[in-house]
């Protein structure tokens, strides 16, 4: 089970990170957005995007759980 991340030898945010970095489009579908995460994968993300990666992020507002405050970031990059 090659495609399995279990967190143990290979993290989850290493492998998005590798994914991002040799990406030709990015979509990204999730419950909520939180500015925590924005965090983490917003330097990797500009980085596609300099590189002209279509990126789309498919989320709900389902239970008020997405931040706006991370939506803002994403949406200006900062």
């Amino acid at each position: 089970m090659r495609n399995v991340i279990t967190n143990y030898q290979v993290s989850l945010m290493s492998r998005l990170k590798e994914s991002f970095a040799r990406a030709e489009q990015i979509k990204i579908v999730v419950s909520f957005i939180l500015e925590s995460g924005v965090r983490l994968l917003l330097p990797d993300l500009q980085q596609a995007a300099a590189r002209s990666v279509p990126l789309q992020i498919l989320t709900s507002r389902y239970l008020n759980i997405t931040e706006p405050s991370a939506l803002l970031r994403l949406f200006d990059g900062n």
